[in-house]
């Protein structure tokens, strides 16, 4: 609403009733005058490094958002985990979960809230980009949709039998230091490689969590308060034999693939 001289203006029910009124230029979203809050971003600075979330239950109707910032094409962002037992056994048999990863650039969702495992390719072009990207996850049921930067993906699970409306997940966010072993799919949790860059902005059911105080509370090691400048890393060619130099965030990333040398710096040779 705007108000001027007495005068309320209803600017949502004009922009989106008459166009030739108020004329719009560029991507504007209409929030039904909603306070929208924006956290402080935190930095995961090592791959082990993650936060524990508040439980979540999707299945009536759930949504989990939050935006990342990173230029380093492999990571997982976030992990979702419902142990189930089988009938009559007291031993966990299989695991309901959902990830959300990074790799190659691109984003992914691998999901099994019931029989068998869905991957959604999230988005069509890569976001190792260091610019700042919005996740959304909104599930119900059978089905559900992920959303990265206003494009959305649905997808649909075939069994859901055992899930019951009670079901809640237990949710992490970045890291590899949790849920080990994680499900064979994650390939990035295969690959031992967790988030490295910045997280803000993450909501469970439309509910702004504070991550700064979460991470005062649970003092994990690896998350700074604070989302640092990038700077480059390759200039000083750190990559030794021919390896060669990605700029990671706030750190350098040497491929030794072909040079018959491996390690971080691409310094010790490999004997075959």
């Amino acid at each position: 609403m705007y108000q001027a001289d007495s005068i309320i203006l209803d600017i949502i029910h004009l922009a989106e009733t008459d166009p030739t009124l108020i004329r719009s230029h560029g991507k504007i979203a209409f929030n039904k005058c909603q306070d929208v809050q924006s956290s402080q971003p935190i930095t995961f600075t090592e791959e082990m490094s993650y936060l524990t979330l508040p439980d979540w239950n999707p299945f009536i109707r759930g949504s989990f958002s939050f935006q990342f910032r990173t230029n380093e094409p492999n990571g997982l962002l976030a992990f979702g985990k419902r142990a189930r037992k089988k009938k009559h056994q007291r031993f966990i048999k299989e695991l309901d979960f959902f990830a959300i990863e990074i790799l190659d650039g691109f984003l992914y969702l691998i999901i099994n809230f019931g029989f068998g495992v869905e991957k959604v390719v999230a988005y069509g072009f890569r976001l190792d980009d260091g610019l700042l990207h919005r996740v959304t996850l909104i599930h119900q049921g059978k089905k559900g949709k992920v959303d990265v930067d206003g494009e959305s993906h649905s997808y649909r699970i075939r069994n859901r039998n055992h899930l019951r409306e009670e079901s809640r997940f237990r949710m992490y966010l970045g890291g590899l230091g949790h849920s080990r072993p994680f499900p064979y799919q994650v390939w990035t949790a295969m690959l031992n490689q967790g988030f490295i860059g910045c997280i803000q902005d993450v909501s469970i059911d439309g509910d702004n969590l504070e991550l700064m105080e979460l991470v005062r509370l649970q003092e994990p090691q690896g998350i700074e308060l604070h989302c640092p400048v990038v700077q480059p890393q390759c200039s000083s060619y750190p990559c030794l034999h021919n390896g060669q130099c990605h700029d990671g965030w706030n750190r350098f990333i040497c491929d030794c693939s072909g040079t018959g040398f491996s390690g971080s710096m691409c310094h010790i040779r490999e004997y075959i």
